[in-house]
């Protein structure tokens, strides 16, 4: 994904993963500085994914940080659909893999599900991640949300919730 960065006093595009049918499963970190209009490789830490494509990515600017979730994954020589959400620190260039905690997300609520092809939008308090693909080849009609505050995954709509209201008209 390419995903923009607003920092006090300059701003970039960062490029996290991605599929090459010449290289496979990309997994280095590039930015683009948008004001010298050059590419550079970053060397970050951590533990980031080895490969991902088909994920989402969002900046979340009080905590200087990139949040990436799911996406086909690359592991051990197979690729799987994710449902890991890694923080990528933007000022220390380090990565991390936040936890579920079982106790407040048990696995037959099944948060955060694994999806691939999915969008996702960010506020200060929460990541929201909406549709995409999962295991069966059926779309996700789910809209869940992760609280950056409590490292808690929500969930906000599903099949169960009747929606009230028409969409708007297109202009």
């Amino acid at each position: 994904t390419l995903t923009l960065r607003r920092g006090p006093e300059s701003e970039s595009l960062l490029l996290i993963g991605g599929f090459s049918p010449n290289f496979g499963f990309l997994q280095s970190v590039w930015e683009f500085d948008l004001a010298a209009e050059s590419w550079t490789e970053l060397e970050t830490f951590g533990n980031g994914p080895l490969g991902v494509y088909g994920h989402s990515t969002v900046y979340h600017v009080p905590t200087a940080s990139f949040y990436v979730f799911g996406g086909y994954t690359y592991a051990v020589n197979r690729t799987f659909i994710s449902n890991k959400l890694y923080t990528f620190h933007y000022p220390s260039q380090t990565w991390s893999v936040l936890p579920t905690f079982e106790e407040y997300n048990p696995p037959r609520m099944q948060l955060p599900q694994p999806r691939f092809l999915h969008t996702a939008v960010t506020t200060d308090e929460f990541l929201l991640v909406f549709g995409g693909r999962s295991v069966t080849p059926t779309t996700q009609d789910s809209l869940i949300a992760y609280s950056y505050a409590c490292n808690q995954w929500i969930r906000l709509l599903s099949k169960d919730v009747v929606v009230v209201g028409n969409p708007p008209p297109a202009t």
